[in-house]
């Protein structure tokens, strides 16, 4: 792929055209297809992820004439497919129902209201300091995935690990300790 510099200072025939990338996209719509849904693994999404790539198509410094286009258009419809996947996962949506006015359960169902912030807080305080620090800078404070990696030092990846283990550790602890409501 060009650099910004390098599209700007060569000749526009030495650079493939739009029209170019999205014939190439209508003759493997099927690969292209096929790689969107590998990824969300839902036909809704896969679609909508196609679409994503389409804008990003438009979007993109255009690669140079002789490029594998196949190739290349694989790549972003590739990286529109995990930024769909990832976008849905940071904000999860569900569909309203009806009662959705209503409260979940009578405050009767959770025994432990009036102990229930010292509770949290001592759950927190038991995770390794590891996943504490993830789980905080994440979810509390509202730093992004990435920005933490950045402040612990750590691999994006590595960070996204320990914030699940202490989200799976505070559930767990959770219903050991009868806080979260008893199911009907």
């Amino acid at each position: 792929m060009l650099s910004s510099v390098e599209a700007r200072y060569l000749p526009n025939e030495m650079l493939a055209t739009h029209r170019d990338l999205f014939d190439t996209f209508d003759a493997n719509t099927g690969l292209y297809r096929t790689i969107a849904y590998s990824i969300c693994r839902n036909r809704d999404d896969a679609e909508d992820a196609l679409q994503d790539s389409c804008v990003n198509l438009l979007s993109r410094t255009l690669p140079r004439r002789g490029s594998n286009l196949v190739q290349w258009v694989a790549r972003v419809v590739t990286n529109a497919a995990i930024d769909h996947q990832r976008r849905l996962h940071s904000h999860p949506t569900s569909e309203l129902c009806e009662g959705f006015d209503r409260p979940l359960c009578d405050s009767t169902d959770w025994p432990l209201v009036d102990g229930y912030n010292y509770s949290v807080e001592q759950m927190l305080k038991e995770l390794p300091s590891d996943q504490r620090e993830a789980i905080f800078l994440v979810d509390v404070v509202g730093f992004t995935l990435q920005e933490t990696a950045e402040l612990v030092g750590a691999p994006l990846g590595t960070v996204k690990s320990r914030r699940n283990r202490a989200r799976a550790r505070l559930v767990q602890s959770a219903a050991q300790e009868a806080i979260l409501p008893r199911s009907a």
